[in-house]
C-alpha cells in the first residue's frame, strides 16, 4: 500500500499519512501533488490525455503530474511522475519550481497544495512513451494551443497555469531600420508575426524595404510615427549603438508602450542596468543580443537587468526558441555580456601571437577555422575539455596561464589598424584586402559558408 505525507498549512509535514486515493482531509490537513510543464527546444509544451475510463475528467487534457509520496521531496516526485507518465526522464538541474497554489475546499475535505515545475530539454514525440494504464494519448503543443483548450474547458488546472504560460508575443516592432533591424523583422515577418518597422528617416526605412527577402518585405508595416509603439507584445531597439542616444529614446518612446509590453535592446555591449534607468517599467526590460548576420547566426544572449522579471527572460526565451533560435540567458549585467568577453579574450590572444610574429594573420585565422572553431561549432569549450580530460588542461593551465596575454589595454595592433581608417570590409581594407568587387565577394562567401554549416549541424536552409 502507499502512503502520502500530510501537511500543515504551512506546508509544513505534520507526520500523519494517508492511504492512496483518500483525498478526503480534516480541517487544516493538506494533501501535495506536483504538475510538469515539459517543454520541447523549441517551447511545444508535452500534454498528456486522461484515460477514457477515469472516474473524473475522463478525456480531458493536461501537464503530467500525480501525488507525493510519503517520506518524497516534491522535486523527488515530479521527477518520478514524469518519467512514469511519459518515459522522460530528467535530473533535478534540468527543472525549476516556477509555482506553488493552495486550494482550501472545507465542503468537499479536499485540501491541497500543488507544485509546478517547468522542463526544457531537447526530445521528440518519438522519445515519449506514455503510461499506457493512465494516459490515452499525448501531444506536444504551443502555450496558444493549450489556451484553446483551456476556453473549451478541455484542460484541467487550466486557470491555475494560464499565467505561466509564456506570453502569447504576436504583435512586434523594431525600432531601428538598420542591418540589424530589418534582418529582425525580416525574420518575425516570415515566422507570421505581426511586425512594424519604425525609424526615425523615411529613407532608411524605404532602403530597409529593398534588402528584406521578397516573402517578408510586404508584410512588414514600415513607419516613423511613435504610434509603432502603442498596442504592441515586444518592442525590440536596434538604433544607434550610443548610450546617450539610446537613453532619449527610452524616455520617449517607453512611456507610449502599454504596461504589459515587453521591451529588448539589441545592445552588443552597453550596460542592460544603465539602459534600464530610462525603461518605464524597468522590470519588462532586458537585453536580446542577435549576432550579424541575424538570419544566418542562430545563437540569440538574453541579458537580465537587476530587475527584469522572470517570466519576461522566460518569455523572450520561449520566442527566441519559436523563431527558430538558440537563446542563452545571462544572468548578471557584465560588460560585454558572454559571447563578446569570450571574442574579446581570444582575440587578445590572437592578435599578441601576431604582433610578436609567432603566426601570421592567414595563420591565426586558420587555427581557429580548422581548429579551434570547428571544434567549438560542435562542442563548447567546457565540453571539450570533458572529452579532453580535465585533468590534461589543469595541468596545461599550470605552465600557460603565466604566458598569455593579459593587457588591459587597448590591443596596439588593433589600435594601429583603427589610426590608419583601416576598419575591415566596410572601408575596403583591415587586415585584408576588401577593395573593388572583393568586399561583395566576401560576404556572400561568408553567408555560403554560414549556411553550409548551419545546414550541417541543424539540417535547415535559411
Amino acid at each position: 500500500m502507499e502512503y502520502w505525507d500530510i501537511y500543515d498549512v504551512d506546508k509544513q509535514v505534520t507526520g500523519r499519512k494517508m492511504k492512496r486515493n483518500d483525498w478526503h482531509m480534516h480541517p487544516g490537513d493538506y494533501h501535495l501533488t506536483v504538475l510538469a510543464l515539459v517543454c520541447d527546444e523549441t517551447g511545444r509544451i508535452l500534454i498528456t490525455q486522461r484515460k477514457a475510463d477515469k472516474e473524473w475528467a475522463a478525456l480531458k487534457w493536461e501537464i503530467p503530474g500525480g501525488g507525493v509520496r510519503a517520506g518524497e521531496s516534491s522535486q523527488q516526485a515530479v521527477l518520478r511522475e514524469v518519467a512514469e507518465e511519459t518515459g522522460l526522464h530528467f535530473r533535478a538541474e534540468q527543472g525549476q519550481l516556477i509555482h506553488t497554489y493552495r486550494s482550501d475546499s472545507p465542503a468537499e475535505q479536499n485540501n491541497y497544495f500543488v507544485d509546478i515545475y517547468r522542463f526544457q530539454a531537447p526530445f521528440t514525440e518519438k522519445d515519449v512513451t506514455i503510461q499506457q494504464d493512465e494516459v490515452e494519448s499525448f501531444r506536444l503543443v504551443t502555450p496558444d494551443e493549450i489556451r484553446s483548450l483551456g476556453a473549451k474547458d478541455d484542460f484541467l488546472h487550466f486557470k491555475r497555469l494560464e499565467g505561466l504560460l509564456p506570453g502569447a508575443v504576436r504583435k512586434v516592432t523594431i525600432a531601428g531600420a538598420g542591418t540589424m533591424g530589418y534582418s529582425m523583422a525580416d525574420i518575425f515577418a516570415r515566422k507570421g508575426y505581426d511586425v512594424i518597422l519604425w525609424n526615425h528617416r523615411q529613407p532608411t526605412l524605404d532602403r530597409a524595404k529593398t534588402r528584406i527577402s521578397a516573402d517578408a518585405a510586404d508584410k512588414i508595416t514600415y513607419t516613423t510615427s511613435l504610434d509603432a509603439f502603442k498596442g504592441r507584445d515586444l518592442i525590440v531597439e536596434s538604433i544607434a549603438e550610443n548610450l546617450d542616444i539610446k537613453l532619449a529614446f527610452y524616455r520617449e518612446m517607453t512611456p507610449l508602450a502599454d504596461a504589459r509590453t515587453l521591451i529588448a535592446t539589441n545592445t552588443s555591449g552597453l550596460s542592460i542596468n544603465k539602459l534600464a534607468e530610462a525603461v518605464t517599467g524597468p522590470e519588462r526590460f532586458l537585453g536580446m543580443h542577435w549576432f550579424n548576420p541575424p538570419t544566418l547566426i542562430p545563437l540569440i544572449e538574453i541579458i537580465k537587468n537587476d530587475h527584469t522579471r522572470p517570466e519576461v527572460a522566460r518569455a523572450i526565451y520561449d520566442l527566441s526558441l519559436a523563431i527558430g533560435k538558440k537563446p542563452v540567458v545571462v544572468e548578471q549585467d557584465v560588460p560585454g555580456f558572454a559571447a563578446n568577453r569570450i571574442q574579446l579574450a581570444v582575440l587578445r590572444e590572437a592578435l599578441s601571437l601576431v604582433r610578436k610574429g609567432v603566426v601570421s594573420v592567414e595563420g591565426i585565422d586558420a587555427v581557429m577555422k580548422y581548429g579551434l572553431g570547428f571544434r567549438w561549432a560542435c562542442l563548447g569549450p567546457l565540453e571539450t575539455i570533458d572529452f579532453g580530460g580535465l585533468d590534461v588542461f589543469e595541468h596545461i593551465s599550470e605552465y600557460l596561464m603565466p604566458d598569455l596575454e593579459d593587457s588591459h589595454d587597448v590591443p596596439s595592433l588593433l589600435a594601429e589598424k583603427v589610426k590608419e581608417g583601416n576598419l575591415g570590409v566596410k572601408s575596403g581594407k583591415g587586415f585584408y584586402d576588401y577593395s573593388g568587387e572583393r568586399a561583395g565577394e566576401a560576404v556572400k562567401a561568408r553567408d555560403a559558408r554560414f549556411q553550409a554549416v548551419y545546414g550541417a549541424l541543424y539540417g535547415e536552409k535559411k
